[in-house]
């Protein structure tokens, strides 16, 4: 919503963390599901790939790693929505798509870069499972489903209908968002799996969010999110413009995703 972009733009540090920790306790008490989980594997019988809406502190979401309370977390701790706010205001981030733009590079200086599969595997299971999101914090070793999760509920905050979603891109198993409009359009969004950012002299300085509106709802979309139908998407890469945005160019590449089964129809059906 815009008045809580415009709240946050123009407040002080103390300001910020009381305006993000009390709209995120809203969106916890307005949360419409009673979910308590997330776990992206179909072969067990309390599986579910997705989540709508912000996720709840209290939500155990599991890694790819595995299924055990050995291997999940919680978004029980606002630092990072306070964190990524922060860096809006500080960059003067005054537009919803320009604070999805910078989401990946504001994750790389959260998180760090990435250190690799195996050592996020021993990190995850030597601090015991069942712990919140903030173990992550400058290790480089949060990975898309950390990334994805995030990315949900800071575009909750933001007034998005969102969602996190499981499943792959390019044939390796991933974790994304999109966004459902008002206008009935879907726009997916990859956190991890992103842009490469390049300034005006072509040097690769970071990275920024790939997103793709998808269009309105229509028989492909529907395949796409209910069917597990693959969809070949434009790659693209991310420039700083003069002006200091970021733009989108095009580089004759693709993207393949593919979701798990998700029912999104009944999910649109219930937040009629």
């Amino acid at each position: 919503m815009e008045d809580f972009m415009q709240s946050v733009l123009n407040c002080s540090d103390s300001e910020l963390e009381r305006i993000v920790i009390s709209r995120a306790m809203e969106l916890e008490d307005n949360a419409s599901t009673d979910r308590k989980f997330i776990m992206p594997d179909e072969s067990l019988d309390d599986y579910t790939s997705y989540y709508h809406g912000f996720i709840k502190k209290d939500v155990k979401i599991y890694s790819s790693l595995g299924n055990s309370d050995d291997e999940c977390y919680t978004l029980d701790n606002y630092d990072y929505l306070i964190s990524f706010f922060k860096y809006v205001r500080d960059n003067n981030i005054n537009s919803k798509i320009d604070a999805i733009k910078s989401m990946s590079e504001f994750m790389d200086n959260y998180f760090g870069e990435y250190c690799g599969i195996d050592k996020r595997a021993d990190f995850i299971k030597s601090n015991g499972g069942n712990t919140t999101i903030d173990i992550f914090k400058g290790s480089g070793l949060a990975a898309c489903s950390e990334k994805a999760a995030i990315a949900n509920n800071i575009l909750s905050m933001m007034g998005f209908d969102s969602f996190y979603m499981t499943g792959e891109v390019n044939g390796e198993q991933h974790a994304f968002n999109t966004i459902l409009t008002k206008n009935n359009h879907l726009t997916l969004i990859d956190t991890t799996s992103c842009s490469g950012l390049y300034d005006q002299d072509n040097n690769l300085i970071g990275s920024a969010t790939y997103f793709f509106n998808l269009g309105e709802i229509n028989d492909q979309v529907e395949s796409f999110v209910s069917n597990g139908t693959p969809l070949s998407l434009p790659s693209a890469i991310a420039r700083i413009d003069d002006d200091g945005k970021i733009k989108y160019e095009k580089n004759g590449n693709t993207k393949v995703y593919q979701v798990e089964p998700l029912l999104l129809t009944e999910e649109k059906s219930k937040s009629k």
